[in-house]
């Protein structure tokens, strides 16, 4: 089953995440990217416990903890008053609860540790100055 060819289009953190998960399962996925080269794009990103079970599967376990930070506290405000219209706890409640903590982090630092570990796994996992037209 490893020898199935499989093409990932997009290399942002959901194509990364696949073409990691695909690897640690034995294939050799190849990630197509239109842009010339991957750089920093987004802003910060929540990462609840069922994704950092996920990543951790993945091979970044530990890389959360490194490059992101565990919040007590989250909530919603109201956009205008200001008032806490929700407090949710964030902090290790979540951990005891569900096996793994809810981190915040910057979407280019987990990008280029997903990229790295795809690359380091497979040095032609990743093509640049690749676009999807259609499929066949």
């Amino acid at each position: 089953m490893s020898q199935l060819t499989i093409a990932i289009v997009g290399a942002g953190i959901a194509g990364l995440t696949a073409a990691r998960a695909l690897q640690g399962l034995g294939f050799r996925p190849v990630v197509y990217e239109e842009a010339p080269v991957l750089g920093e794009v987004g802003a910060g990103l929540t990462v609840s416990p069922n994704a950092t079970h996920v990543l951790n599967a993945i091979g970044l376990e530990g890389t959360l903890e490194r490059i992101g930070m565990r919040p007590d506290r989250g909530g919603v405000k109201h956009w205008k008053t200001g008032e806490m219209l929700v407090e949710v706890s964030r902090g290790n409640e979540l951990r005891e609860k569900y096996g793994a903590a809810y981190y915040q982090v910057h979407r280019a630092d987990l990008h280029r540790e997903l990229a790295d570990l795809v690359v380091m796994t497979d040095e032609q996992a990743i093509r640049m100055k690749h676009t999807f037209k259609r499929l066949r």
